[in-house]
């Protein structure tokens, strides 16, 4: 049985000109073997930049695959690390330079939280040469590494951000969980699901965790960009999904507020509108679905210069009639007839 602890590290040299340690950045990351003999004495062999196989298992510093690091990016960016059992968020002081957020930023916005070095640099420095950029790259990776894993040394490559063969990325998110990709994996459960019951408690629960906008602070990454705004389109078919399997269960009530905040998000969403008369219509809020109507009515010759569909018309006339109205086939919804 193999009795070595592995650790990898980056380690400096003992040239004093050498231009990365003079840096804090260092050579590798290598992989060394701890072990411990008779007397209590601590050794360290090197072992190379491959791990042996005998090596896989104690190299996993998370056994539980636990979660160290929670990161928000729905309405805000913060970072909590775990203590103990307990959360602590990352002051604003703990982060150096901007580099170390964006290219944070940049990496979970990438597909598997992963990019190619040269993509990386192509995104964060497109104006500087390729060895500029690369020393950016390492100063920032350095920075990223030192925010997130503190008590590991300045040397040490530590697993939550790891680079390997020009790939940087992130750990997983059994280890650092990520608001976003807990919203992504609720979708799509609440998409494979078949029952309404369990649809809707999923679509909820999706709705709960979409805080806000993505990463807003970020205005210039197209990746985050990209992915800010797939996100805002998965929320807002959750909220309409949501409200209109509530609506179906005669639980109109529980529809009004998600479809509200949904509105003033954005006010000339003619879908939300349209659910949301019906459900004002069915709490016998006739003038509030009326005066809805005016406003969606305004605001979508305002901002778009249209005029409503004939089938939000003809709900709105249904209200003004005293009838209570119904919503087309694709909402799922059974004609209510007073």
């Amino acid at each position: 049985m193999d009795n070595n602890t592995y650790r990898q590290q980056v380690v400096p040299c003992s040239d004093p000109a050498c231009r990365r340690c003079r840096k804090g950045l260092g050579h590798g990351p290598y992989w060394y073997a701890y072990s411990t003999d008779e007397q209590g004495q601590t050794r360290r062999s090197y072992v190379g930049k491959k791990l042996p196989p005998e090596g896989q298992a104690e190299s996993n510093p998370f056994p539980h695959e636990s979660e160290q690091v929670r990161i928000f990016t729905l309405g805000r960016f913060e970072i909590e690390r775990r203590v103990g059992q307990q959360w602590r968020r990352i002051p604003s002081t703990e982060w150096r330079t901007a580099r170390a957020r964006r290219l944070l930023a940049l990496l979970l916005s990438s597909s598997g939280r992963r990019s190619q070095r040269e993509q990386v640099m192509d995104a964060l420095w497109p104006d500087l040469d390729i060895a500029s950029a690369s020393d950016h790259l390492d100063r920032g990776a350095h920075e990223l590494r030192r925010v997130l894993e503190p008590q590991r040394g300045a040397y040490a490559q530590g697993y939550l951000l790891t680079q390997e063969h020009e790939i940087i990325a992130l750990a997983s998110q059994n280890v650092i969980w990520v608001d976003a990709d807990a919203f992504g994996d609720v979708m799509t459960q609440a998409d494979a699901a078949s029952q309404p019951g369990g649809k809707e408690h999923l679509l909820d629960e999706a709705v709960q965790i979409y805080r806000g906008g993505y990463l807003p602070s970020e205005q210039n990454l197209s990746v985050v960009l990209a992915r800010r705004d797939h996100l805002n389109r998965q929320w807002v078919t959750a909220v309409l999904a949501l409200a209109a399997l509530r609506l179906n269960r005669n639980a109109a009530n529980a529809s009004i507020d998600v479809l509200h905040h949904l509105l003033a998000v954005d006010p000339t969403n003619e879908a939300a509108v349209q659910l949301l008369i019906v459900a004002l219509a069915h709490q016998h809020r006739r003038i509030e679905a009326l005066r809805l109507y005016q406003r969606f009515e305004s605001d979508l010759a305002r901002v778009h210069a249209l005029s409503p569909s004939e089938e939000t018309r003809h709900l709105v006339e249904d209200v003004r009639e005293g009838r209570l109205p119904t919503l087309p086939a694709r909402y799922g919804l059974q004609n209510n007839e007073r």
